[in-house]
């Protein structure tokens, strides 16, 4: 007689750990290049080219250029891309190369993993979390910019 595992999720009563089968994603969704992955990556470098070129090297949320300096709370912080699931992944569990958008880590935090039906929708929210702090530019990390 086979013996029977418990399903994906279990706690066990003795030590208190979920039981997972180990490959279980790979039964469930596949795998292979189309298989929905288990892990966030980043896209690929053509993606990442043509993004930053369509946004000019900018902000997608704010439109702030990366590399700028920002005082947040009195303190300079420089803007760097981070990657974006314009469709958060908590919604998707899959790392489409055209689901990302280049986003400053101020935009990126506040965004959280909101879904927006428009852009300018998103645009609208996160310029008022933003609004909520005081962020300006400054010229570098110790130059004000009135």
């Amino acid at each position: 007689m086979p013996t029977r595992r418990p399903p994906p999720g279990y706690v066990s009563a003795i030590n208190y750990q979920p039981y997972v089968y180990p490959d279980w994603q790979a039964k469930v969704y596949g795998s292979g290049a189309g298989a929905i992955s288990g892990k966030r990556r980043p896209p690929p470098l053509w993606a990442r080219r043509l993004q930053l070129a369509k946004q000019e090297n900018r902000c997608f949320y704010c439109d702030w250029e990366f590399g700028s300096w920002v005082a947040k709370r009195s303190r300079p912080v420089r803007l760097h891309v981070v990657w974006d699931h314009w469709v958060p992944y908590a919604y998707l569990q899959a790392n489409p190369a055209l689901n990302f958008v280049a986003a400053c880590q101020l935009c990126n935090g506040l965004k959280r993993s909101d879904m927006f039906e428009t852009v300018e929708e998103a645009r609208r929210i996160i310029g008022k979390r933003r609004d909520r702090y005081p962020i300006r530019f400054i010229d570098g990390p110790g130059i004000w910019v009135s």
